[in-house]
């Protein structure tokens, strides 16, 4: 199976079950819970495809902005476990400067998903920030599809 391929089915097997109304709830944690809930490999191609199309699509305003962002610890750790290492450490600065007040990381979540993160919304000096990250995004080396790719192909990761 190619690599797109493999992917595209694995995300799909992750979103078969997800609900529009739990995305669209903004006070309900069904979304997320529904998310961790999934077995490993089904969590990390859909955290690692979200996160990849955000970016690449809008940046990581648009990630944050659109409540991907109530993901990013767990897509951190997922990064982490593809070998994708600048990645994570770029998702992580994006999260620093975002969380300037250290909130915890379910406070930031909840926060995220409720749209109540008011710099999000109105600070140009975040937004350029963040416009920073997204260029070292595009400008680096890793190869997100490859190395999510070669995760699910790992014995352990086969359970399609």
């Amino acid at each position: 199976m190619k690599k797109e391929d493999l992917i595209n089915f694995t995300f799909q097997k992750a979103v078969q079950n997800l609900k529009d109304e739990w995305i669209t709830n903004y006070e309900s944690d069904d979304w997320f819970q529904f998310i961790m809930g999934l077995p490993e490999s089904e969590k990390t191609t859909y955290l690692v495809v979200i996160f990849h199309n955000q970016v690449m699509n809008g940046g990581l305003h648009q990630y944050f902005i659109n409540r991907y962002g109530q993901f990013a610890y767990k897509t951190i750790e997922v990064l982490k476990n593809i070998k994708a290492k600048d990645t994570s450490i770029i998702l992580q600065l994006a999260i620093e400067k975002i969380n300037s007040d250290k909130l915890a990381p379910e406070i930031f979540r909840k926060k995220i998903l409720r749209q109540r993160l008011t710099p999000l919304y109105e600070s140009e000096e975040l937004w350029n920030q963040l416009c920073l990250l997204d260029e070292r995004y595009y400008d680096g080396d890793e190869n997100i599809v490859e190395l999510l790719s070669n995760y699910l192909r790992q014995p352990k990761n086969q359970k399609l």
